[in-house]
Protein backbone atom coordinates (compact mmCIF):
# COMPACT_ATOMS: atom_id res chain seq x y z
CA UNK A 1 0.00 0.00 0.00
CA UNK A 2 1.20 3.40 -0.47
CA UNK A 3 0.21 7.21 -0.48
CA UNK A 4 -0.71 9.30 -3.94
CA UNK A 5 -0.82 13.05 -3.33
CA UNK A 6 -3.36 15.00 -5.22
CA UNK A 7 -3.64 18.81 -4.60
CA UNK A 8 -2.17 18.69 -1.35
CA UNK A 9 -3.53 15.79 0.28
CA UNK A 10 -2.57 12.63 0.91
CA UNK A 11 -4.57 9.58 0.09
CA UNK A 12 -4.24 5.96 0.13
CA UNK A 13 -3.80 3.63 -2.95
CA UNK A 14 -2.82 0.47 -4.27
CA UNK A 15 -0.93 -0.57 -6.52
CA UNK A 16 -3.64 -1.89 -8.95
CA UNK A 17 -4.92 1.87 -8.93
CA UNK A 18 -1.56 2.97 -10.15
CA UNK A 19 -1.56 3.14 -13.89
CA UNK A 20 2.02 1.43 -15.32
CA UNK A 21 4.17 3.32 -17.78
CA UNK A 22 2.88 2.51 -21.53
CA UNK A 23 5.64 -0.24 -23.17
CA UNK A 24 8.49 0.81 -25.37
CA UNK A 25 8.52 -0.39 -28.58
CA UNK A 26 12.36 -0.73 -28.99
CA UNK A 27 12.00 -0.85 -32.63
CA UNK A 28 10.50 2.38 -33.33
CA UNK A 29 13.02 3.98 -30.76
CA UNK A 30 16.60 4.18 -33.31
CA UNK A 31 16.72 3.19 -37.37
CA UNK A 32 17.99 -0.06 -38.30
CA UNK A 33 21.40 -0.68 -40.18
CA UNK A 34 21.08 -2.02 -43.82
CA UNK A 35 23.73 -4.35 -44.13
CA UNK A 36 23.31 -4.65 -48.33
CA UNK A 37 23.57 -8.18 -49.50
CA UNK A 38 23.68 -9.19 -53.10
CA UNK A 39 22.51 -12.91 -52.80
CA UNK A 40 19.92 -14.01 -50.30
CA UNK A 41 22.21 -16.92 -48.59
CA UNK A 42 22.40 -16.93 -44.79
CA UNK A 43 19.69 -14.02 -44.69
CA UNK A 44 16.59 -16.32 -43.51
CA UNK A 45 14.75 -13.62 -45.57
CA UNK A 46 10.67 -14.53 -44.49
CA UNK A 47 11.83 -16.21 -40.78
CA UNK A 48 10.00 -14.08 -38.12
CA UNK A 49 12.64 -15.21 -35.44
CA UNK A 50 15.75 -14.28 -37.08
CA UNK A 51 14.18 -11.22 -38.46
CA UNK A 52 13.57 -10.35 -35.19
CA UNK A 53 16.73 -11.18 -33.41
CA UNK A 54 18.56 -9.00 -36.16
CA UNK A 55 16.17 -5.93 -34.98
CA UNK A 56 17.03 -6.45 -31.85
CA UNK A 57 20.45 -6.15 -32.39
CA UNK A 58 19.81 -2.91 -34.30
CA UNK A 59 20.60 -4.11 -38.15
CA UNK A 60 18.52 -5.52 -41.17
CA UNK A 61 19.51 -7.79 -44.20
CA UNK A 62 18.99 -6.00 -47.39
CA UNK A 63 18.77 -7.66 -50.46
CA UNK A 64 20.38 -5.76 -53.53
CA UNK A 65 20.98 -7.78 -56.91
CA UNK A 66 23.21 -6.22 -58.89
CA UNK A 67 22.70 -4.80 -62.26
CA UNK A 68 19.10 -3.53 -60.68
CA UNK A 69 18.46 0.08 -61.35
CA UNK A 70 19.07 1.52 -57.72
CA UNK A 71 21.32 -0.89 -56.53
CA UNK A 72 24.47 0.27 -55.21
CA UNK A 73 27.80 -0.18 -56.96
CA UNK A 74 30.73 -2.63 -55.35
CA UNK A 75 33.25 -0.01 -53.31
CA UNK A 76 29.47 1.89 -52.11
CA UNK A 77 28.24 -1.35 -51.17
CA UNK A 78 32.00 -2.48 -49.42
CA UNK A 79 31.61 1.26 -47.42
CA UNK A 80 28.21 0.50 -46.69
CA UNK A 81 28.28 -2.70 -44.79
CA UNK A 82 32.19 -2.17 -43.56
CA UNK A 83 30.40 1.82 -41.49
CA UNK A 84 27.62 -0.58 -40.22
CA UNK A 85 29.84 -3.17 -39.11
CA UNK A 86 31.70 -0.87 -37.27
CA UNK A 87 28.72 0.70 -35.58
CA UNK A 88 27.40 -2.90 -34.70
CA UNK A 89 30.31 -2.79 -32.79
CA UNK A 90 29.13 -0.23 -30.31
CA UNK A 91 25.15 -1.21 -30.42
CA UNK A 92 25.05 -4.89 -30.07
CA UNK A 93 28.89 -5.88 -28.89
CA UNK A 94 32.04 -6.80 -29.73
CA UNK A 95 30.80 -10.33 -30.47
CA UNK A 96 28.05 -9.79 -32.79
CA UNK A 97 29.06 -12.05 -35.72
CA UNK A 98 29.00 -15.17 -33.46
CA UNK A 99 25.41 -13.84 -31.47
CA UNK A 100 24.00 -13.52 -35.03
CA UNK A 101 25.47 -17.19 -36.00
CA UNK A 102 24.10 -18.65 -33.08
CA UNK A 103 20.89 -17.07 -33.37
CA UNK A 104 20.68 -18.19 -37.08
CA UNK A 105 21.55 -22.13 -36.05
CA UNK A 106 18.50 -21.66 -33.99
CA UNK A 107 16.20 -19.86 -35.58
CA UNK A 108 16.63 -22.37 -38.67
CA UNK A 109 16.51 -25.46 -36.43
CA UNK A 110 13.25 -24.13 -34.47
CA UNK A 111 11.41 -23.00 -37.84
CA UNK A 112 12.07 -25.84 -39.85
CA UNK A 113 14.67 -24.01 -42.51
CA UNK A 114 16.66 -26.60 -43.37
CA UNK A 115 16.97 -26.97 -47.00
CA UNK A 116 18.96 -30.48 -48.38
Amino acid sequence: MGYAQTRGEFEETTMTERRARPDKNPFRQRNLLPIYKTKTKNTLSGNRCFEEATRKMGFEYVVMPEGEAFSLSPVDRALSNAWVRFALIFRAGPWWPITVAIKRKQCRKRMGDYVG
